[in-house]
């Protein structure tokens, strides 16, 4: 298989899948950065936090850029990728609840409820992985069998979407709740930029979640070449991902000559 044998569904994703990395690194970096200019830890977990939640599209940017240089799927090798990507993603959690508790005036015991949950929470992911990579060898050694990777993989991301999806909307909607309480009314304006960046993310993945595990093709391996019927909505979560992407930048670093032309349009 070539680059011609890939659909436009696929290059789209691709695209998509480049930009959500490219700005939420950038997001990551200079939120890591201000460690330096206001000497606050939080500012280094919450850049570190957005940086690690890029590695979500890193397993499928790579199927594509493997597929599109070997001109086949790599199998089994992507499926331990999936795993050893994932797995930052309840550590970025973790970080981002942390960074949210120092950020946010909240009861001491409250903050230690929710820092033990969201390490619970960290640990049960470490055991999915290693129970992942155990019933990935057995399908290896044993390939007539029917694959328990594939139950432990569905198994794995349902739990840890809900989780993350329920984490980020209760934790994002009081950053944002704080916000808007401001007299100053570009903080305010971020504040919006934000609850519709969390909003429009959390219904993306949630949907994308939703129609995979419902496909029936088993496409446990990519989300590129599923059935007809569902690659327009893989398509309009890649973009809508995109979007949010865009707007968590302007939540978190909106330039002035982007802010003055906004409030002349109003």
């Amino acid at each position: 298989m070539t680059l011609s044998n890939l659909l436009i569904t696929d290059i789209i994703a691709a695209i998509c899948y480049i930009s959500f990395i490219a700005i939420f690194v950038i997001i990551g970096l200079r939120m890591a950065l201000k460690y330096f200019e206001h000497k606050r830890i939080e500012l280094i977990s919450v850049g570190l936090a957005w940086i690690l939640v890029s590695s979500t599209a890193w397993d499928n940017l790579y199927f594509f850029i493997h597929f599109v240089l070997i001109g086949e799927p790599p199998e089994l090798l992507f499926a331990f990728l999936v795993y050893t990507f994932r797995i930052f993603l309840p550590i970025a959690l973790f970080l981002w609840i942390f960074s949210v508790t120092k950020l946010i005036p909240m009861i001491r015991k409250t903050k230690i409820i929710t820092l033990l949950i969201h390490f619970a929470f960290v640990i049960v992911a470490l055991g999915f992985y290693i129970f992942a990579l155990i019933t990935l060898f057995t399908d290896i050694l044993d390939a007539s069998t029917e694959s328990l990777f594939i139950v432990v993989y569905f198994s794995f991301v349902t739990i840890m979407g809900v989780f993350f999806m329920i984490s980020i909307l209760t934790s994002g909607f009081f950053i944002v709740r704080n916000a808007s309480k401001s007299e100053d009314p570009r903080l305010k304006l971020e504040s919006k930029f934000l609850l519709s960046a969390f909003i429009i993310s959390s219904i993306s993945t949630i949907i994308s979640q939703i129609a995979l595990a419902s496909s029936g093709e088993g496409g446990v391996y990519d989300q590129y070449h599923l059935a007809p019927s569902i690659a327009p909505i893989f398509v309009l979560m890649h973009i809508a991902l995109f979007i949010s992407a865009i707007l968590f930048y302007l939540g978190f670093f909106l330039s002035e000559r982007v802010y003055r032309f906004l409030k002349k349009t109003e």
